[in-house]
């Protein structure tokens, strides 16, 4: 017990060799040490981890072994230096502390551990993971060596004795302060002490022994004198002398109690060793055989002479035929390779089924002799036995009995005799019986192959024995049985054959057992599996295991169906596992079945009826699901698509001197009609589920790089080829393109675009035969025979129109290299134009394009010399290149037009980065003499005779009709002046008639000339110019006259040359309406302020323009594209502003007296401003005044309902100054106060309609108002009326009554006021018949009183008659005072 390595490995301060590696499986007699008992130097002395736990197959079953391996692989650098302690200032801080350490391969990668030591000698700190569980692990390592937070988070102080394992968590953890600062619980730093340094002294000096017991004389001499520390450090080691010895006890326990299983573990481990060297033998065996396929391949691509260089040298002649051969060798030998591998995984399964019976059983000698004889031999023998028992004791009895009981003794003896005789019969036959098993066992061995064990076999030993092997030994059976289906399931990575079920089931029905005895068995394999999966050493063996396992659970579903499977075969509650684990096992054991049997039919999905029949039946024999089957089919199918257009890719690929895409063709011809045939039976019961047509979308074949391309390539070539063999664009070829696009993924805009390509290249080769063999030229019908091409590659016909286009474009751009075009150019165009088919629209406008590229470059090197240095011979070179090109004159128009709107936007970009204005109106100016000098002869250049003298017809017309209408302007204004001034003489109302008449056949003839001279497009321009120029603005008139007087041309300077203004070209399209109309307004108020000139001696002075600035401002306005109301408005605006400047200065407080009012008519018949838009300012600043002074009345809470009438009479949007609380109270007050005023005299019309409509209120709302008012007045009115009767004053009470009468009226109720007096009432009605002499009312206060007409007539009467007593009391009294 001493001797033993694991004991003396603890003692040590290690690790046992076993537990090092290895942890106890499920079903252990004995438990681990747990961390109570674990001493702390049972730790190795290297920095240790744990390695990452193995997922289980379910979620109940227990984790695997762990292995401890160094700590340093894979850790950070730390970023700081703690000199190993944590940083903290005490190294024992950490100790007794919880912390998460961060595994990255875990899953969760966050694991709880637990700081249990400190060793002061190495400065290590001791973690232990899993404590008080069988999977407790620990680890040493230092804090420094670690990054805290990425890597560790330390945590609060932990009571280890009262936890049980580790939690793990995927998110990082956080610890509060509170938690981290919270004090150790009472003990726990004494108990987790550390071991006495042996570099250390106690305080004394003596040294305390590092191993205890202690002896009896240091005990003796230190215990008296020795101080707390050293009694500590003494403490510490007893204790730590405690937890070794219960540790060697515990270790040894479990070793005794695991012994047996320790063996069974080697000899699995010699097993796996065996497999492991047939295996490498295997691979090697392969290796070789892929060595020898390369030389085949080799030796067979040297037969022939090459030609080319580069990847995929083809041999010269029959080059179709060696690619059908490397392609059939190489399918050849994918297919051997892949049958290889079955059959390899074949032969080690059967192998490993044969050897799982490897060694007979002995019997013993009596067991040997028993079984030699029959089964009557055996009972013969114990009748023989039990007669000579028998007598033998009658024999004795009769000589050893007494004489009187010698009868019975006998008797007695010869009884006894034969009972002992028969029991050792009995326990003859069983011994022989127990043989049988022993024989069964020796069979299967003698057989090799368990599977040949047939019912016959084994009945014939139980006949042999006499027995049944169920009955009398049905542990050992099963035993065999356990071992049969152990040995009937591939280890880890190897594939079931597909097999098993049918072995097993066989052999189970060979044995004689039933479902009910066989399933125990199973979960018992299981186990076993399992036990071996937490005994692994590595991660590989336990993925091994979890894989056995899975496959157990599928071939044990097999072997006992579904139905008996789910109560015979309680996976879930003995091992924890759910239902999705259950089915997961049984699914993938499902798709590796039908998987090896698609590999041993080749491997590649077909598009044949009875392969996918068969596959059905494969399918259903591996219950595998529908939905499983159907992704394994479709995974399949896109496989064997991938393949071809793989095979495709590189054909196409593959550099060679002689285009042959025959076998890309042919691939991609057997992918459609591969595709076709799964299309064809997707409807078909009878074959699989999935079958249907596929495509290359969402496999790994389509997403590596480059594979668009390569598709797109593909799809290109095959139509191409199709078309170059079948000579045309085929119903047949549109079908295959179709089912090609959809299997490659292609969409439809991206496969119509190569369509196109490629049909445009056909149509292209056979228009150039039609042309070149003069077919076209010769045809009666050019336009029959492109359209026959077109229909023969089905091109469509907008894209032959532009492919025709851009032929005829090519041809013009090649003959304008030398700048011009002749008169055999433009023959031999018209020509092509004609064959083409090409409408003359798209021909000018192709011309206009490219010769309006060189006009272009004439016009710009024209323009571009300046108004200073431009003259006849920019004007020469341009019009010859206009000449040369043979261009359209709209088209040579229209790139004057391009050309010179750059140049204005020149100009007009240099104006606004000019800050001084004068600078800026002067770079304006420079555009006016631009546009008139450079511009306009170029444009009058473009233009026929016929257009100019229209030009100049339309202006004079112009220039008459405005002369006409000036004139009658001015007459109907001197008519409207003599009206005013009241002449009314009979001559000057004949003179007035003359006048008038005039006027009219004027305004007659006016209207004729412009019916005859404006065309129906300018009919909107005109008028508005008609608009504009009868108004009176003074800076409009001056720019029209001085337009209208330079309308010939003015000359340049004293010889100079006359220039024209254009209206031609305009900025009209380049620039918004704001931006002209703020060009036009600054250089306007340049015109109107002058020049800024400095005198001599400083003087500053102030010029005045001239007449001609106002004729550049109206040609600015042409170049502007301004039209007439455009200018109009600018102008206006302009006088507007300048009048309102004078507005507020005349009118300062807001008040229009008649001399204020003088004064702005003066200004305004300056301006020039029409009378209506002066009033409009003026309005608008006494506006502007009278809000004012109502917001100071609102601030200061005066304002009254009579100011805002007045206001909102005045024009003033009353609803946009008041909001609607503010309007709504004044209406209610209004309202109170005509209810209330003792008139009577409310009208109805004006408080619910006019006043709301005035105030912008809502009449519904109004008509709430009122209602709610008046009916809550009734009453209280009534009530007031009394009150005032009663204290006998008449004028009140007819006031109240007045107030009551208004409240009826606002709101008619069509009933009588109750009250309980009738007298008062009667009092009521003659105060108000005394007072009121109105009959409408005191009818209407009548009815409110409800007094019937006898009743009010007596009234009335007695009031007269002065009978009433209470208006005598008060008239006496009136008199009295």
């Amino acid at each position: 017990m001493r001797s033993d390595p694991d004991v003396v490995a603890v003692r040590g301060g290690g690790m046992p060799s076993r537990l090092g590696r290895t942890q106890t499986g499920v079903g252990a007699a004995a438990p681990a040490p747990s961390l109570g008992a674990a001493p702390s130097g049972m730790q190795q002395a290297a920095s240790m981890r744990r390695a990452p736990s193995r997922p289980a197959v379910g979620a109940g079953v227990s984790g695997g072994a762990v292995a401890r391996v160094p700590s340093g692989i894979g850790r950070s650098r730390s970023t700081r230096a703690n000199g190993g302690y944590g940083g903290g200032a005490d190294p024992n801080d950490y100790v007794g502390r919880r912390v998460w350490r961060m595994w990255p391969t875990e899953n969760p990668p966050w694991v709880e551990g637990f700081v249990q030591g400190w060793d002061p000698d190495t400065g290590m700190y001791t973690v232990v993971y899993d404590p008080n569980t069988r999977e407790s692990t620990e680890e040493q390592f230092a804090f420094s060596h670690l990054t805290e937070g990425p890597e560790y988070v330390m945590g609060e102080y932990v009571d280890m004795t009262a936890v049980h394992g580790s939690r793990r968590q995927h998110e990082k953890p956080w610890v509060s302060p509170e938690a981290y600062n919270a004090p150790p619980p009472a003990g726990l730093l004494a108990a987790l002490a550390p071991p006495p340094s042996k570099k250390r002294k106690s305080t004394s000096g003596v040294p305390v022994p590092a191993d205890a017991p202690f002896e009896l004389t240091y005990l003796n001499a230190r215990l008296p004198v020795a101080q707390e520390d050293e009694l500590q450090q003494m403490l510490a080691v007893l204790e730590r002398k405690e937890q070794m010895v219960e540790a060697e006890i515990n270790i040894l326990e479990y070793q005794e109690a695991n012994r047996e299983d320790i063996e069974k573990r080697a000899t699995l481990e010699k097993r796996f060793q065996e497999l492991c060297d047939r295996e490498a033998a295997l691979m090697a065996e392969i290796a070789t055989l892929r060595k020898e396929v390369e030389a085949m391949q080799a030796a067979a691509a040297l037969q022939q002479p090459v030609m080319g260089l580069g990847r995929g040298l083809r041999p010269v002649g029959r080059p179709q035929q060696v690619s059908l051969l490397r392609t059939a060798r190489l399918g050849a030998v994918r297919r051997s390779s892949r049958a290889a591998r079955v059959q390899q995984r074949a032969v080690a399964s059967t192998e490993a089924l044969e050897r799982c019976f490897p060694y007979e059983k002995q019997m013993d000698g009596l067991q040997s002799a028993l079984a030699g004889l029959p089964a009557a031999g055996v009972y013969l023998l114990g009748a023989a036995l039990a007669a000579g028992l028998g007598g033998a004791g009658f024999v004795g009895a009769q000589s050893l009995a007494p004489e009187g009981a010698k009868q019975a003794a006998k008797i007695g003896a010869a009884v006894v005799g034969a009972g002992l005789g028969a029991f050792i019969t009995k326990q003859l036959a069983a011994k022989r019986q127990s043989a049988a098993i022993i024989e069964l066992s020796n069979l299967l061995v003698s057989l090799g192959n368990p599977t040949q064990l047939t019912r016959d076999m084994v009945s014939a030993v139980e006949a042999k024995y006499g027995c049944s092997l169920i009955a009398t030994c049905p542990e050992e059976v099963k035993a065999i049985y356990g071992t049969f289906v152990e040995a009937a399931i591939p280890a880890g990575d190897a594939l079931l054959s597909g097999r098993e079920p049918e072995l097993i089931t066989n052999f189970k029905a060979a044995l004689g057992l039933t479902d009910v005895d066989a399933a125990p068995v199973h979960i018992d394999v299981g186990r076993r599996i399992l036990r071996g999966r937490m005994e692994a050493g590595s991660r590989g063996e336990d993925i091994e295991a979890r894989k056995t396992f899975q496959k157990l659970i599928y071939v044990s579903n097999l072997v006992f169906g579904d139905r008996q499977a789910a109560f015979l075969l309680p996976w879930g509650r003995v091992f924890g596992l759910n239902d999705a684990q259950v089915y997961v096992a049984k699914r993938d054991g499902a798709k590796n079945i039908f998987k090896q049997y698609l590999d041993a039919q080749g491997g590649e999905l077909r598009s044949d009826k009875a392969f996918l029949v068969a596959l059905k039946a494969a399918q259903t024999g591996a219950r595998l699901a529908e939905d499983e089957a159907s992704a394994l089919v479709k995974e399949a199918a896109r496989a064997r698509v991938e393949g071809l257009l793989d095979t495709a890719v590189k054909c196409i690929k593959q550099r060679s001197r002689v285009r042959d895409y025959t076998e890309a063709m042919d691939a991609m011809t057997a992918a459609i009609d591969f595709n076709r045939g799964l299309a064809a039976l997707a409807a078909d019961p009878e074959v699989i589920v999935g079958v249907g047509p596929t495509s290359i979308l969402g496999g790994e074949w389509e997403k590596a790089e480059g594979r668009n391309k390569d598709v797109r390539e593909l799809f290109r070539v095959y139509i191409e080829e199709r078309l170059l063999r079948d000579g045309a664009f085929t119903d047949a070829l549109e079908a295959d393109a179709a089912e090609l696009k959809t299997l490659m993924g292609l969409g439809n805009k991206e496969a119509a675009a190569i369509e196109g390509e490629v049909k445009q290249a056909a149509y292209k080769r056979l228009l150039r035969e039609e042309v070149t063999s003069g077919r076209l030229e010769a045809a009666a019908s050019k336009a029959e025979v492109l359209g026959d091409l077109v229909e023969r590659v089905r091109f469509d016909d907008e894209a032959a129109k532009a492919f025709h286009e851009s032929l005829y474009r090519q041809k013009l751009a090649s003959l304008l290299e030398k700048k011009k075009l002749s008169e055999a150019d433009d023959g031999e165009l018209r020509k092509m134009q004609v064959m083409l088919c090409i409408p003359d629209d798209q021909r000018d406008k192709m011309h206009g394009e490219l010769c309006g590229q060189i006009f272009k470059d004439a016009v710009n090197e024209a323009l571009g010399a300046g108004i200073d240095t431009f003259g006849f011979e920019d004007r020469r070179r341009v019009q010859q290149a206009f000449q040369d090109l043979r261009m359209e004159r709209p088209a040579a128009r229209a790139v004057l037009d391009d050309v010179a709107r750059k140049y204005f936007l020149q100009f007009i970009t240099q104006s606004r980065n000019t800050r001084n204005r004068l600078d800026a109106a002067k770079e304006l100016k420079k555009l006016v003499f631009f546009s008139n000098i450079c511009v306009a002869p170029l444009l009058d250049d473009l233009k026929t005779e016929e257009e100019k003298q229209a030009e100049v017809k339309a202006a004079e017309e112009q220039k008459q009709m405005m002369e006409m209408l000036r004139k009658a302007q001015e007459e109907q204004k001197q008519k409207a002046e003599a009206e005013a001034a009241g002449e009314a003489a009979p001559a000057a109302a004949e003179g007035a008639e003359a006048s008038s008449s005039d006027t009219a056949a004027a305004e007659a003839e006016v209207k004729e000339i412009l019916a005859e001279a404006t065309a129906a497009a300018a009919k909107e321009e005109e008028a508005e110019k008609a608009e504009a120029s009868s108004s009176g603005i003074k800076s409009l008139e001056k720019a029209e006259t001085a337009a209208a007087a330079r309308a010939g041309g003015e000359r340049v300077g004293e010889s100079g040359p006359v220039m024209k203004s254009q209206k031609d070209v305009t900025l009209a399209k380049d620039l918004d309406i704001r931006d002209r109309t703020d060009i036009y307004r600054n250089f306007l108020l340049y015109c109107m302020t002058g020049d800024v000139v400095q005198g001599p001696m400083g003087v500053t002075m102030v010029t005045e323009r001239d007449e001609g600035e106002f004729a550049r401002l109206s040609q600015l306005g042409d170049v502007l594209g301004l039209t007439q109301m455009d200018v109009y408005q600018v102008h206006t605006g302009m006088a507007e502003q300048a009048f309102k400047q004078q507005v507020q200065s005349v009118m300062g407080d807001g008040n229009l007296t008649p001399d204020r009012a003088a004064a702005l008519e003066k200004m305004r018949e300056q301006m020039g401003l029409p009378k209506e838009n002066a009033d409009k300012i003026i309005r608008g600043f006494t506006n502007q005044k009278a809000i004012a002074s109502m917001q100071s009345l609102k601030a200061q809470g005066r304002l009254s309902l009579d100011k805002v009438l007045d206001l909102k009479e005045q024009g003033v949007d009353v609803a946009s100054l008041l909001g609607d609380d503010v309007r709504a109270q004044l209406y209610r007050a209004e309202v109170v106060e005509r209810l209330s005023d003792g008139t009577g005299n409310f009208s109805a019309e004006r408080m619910l309609q006019e006043l709301p409509e005035q105030l912008g209120l809502d009449a519904g709302k109004a008509q709430k108002v009122v209602t709610e008012l008046a009916k809550d007045k009734k009453h209280t009115t009534l009530v007031q009326a009394v009150a005032c009767l009663r204290q006998k004053k008449v004028g009140d009470t007819a006031k109240q009554l007045n107030n009551l009468l208004s409240c009826e009226t606002a709101v008619p109720s069509g009933k009588a006021q109750e009250w309980k007096e009738k007298d008062e009432i009667a009092d009521l009605f003659s105060a108000y018949v005394s007072k009121e002499a109105a009959r409408e009312k005191q009818d209407a206060v009548q009815r409110i009183l409800g007094l019937s007409d006898s009743e009010a007539d007596g009234l009335r009467r007695i009031v007269q008659e002065g009978g009433w007593k209470l208006a005598a009391e008060e008239q006496q009294e009136t008199a009295f005072f």
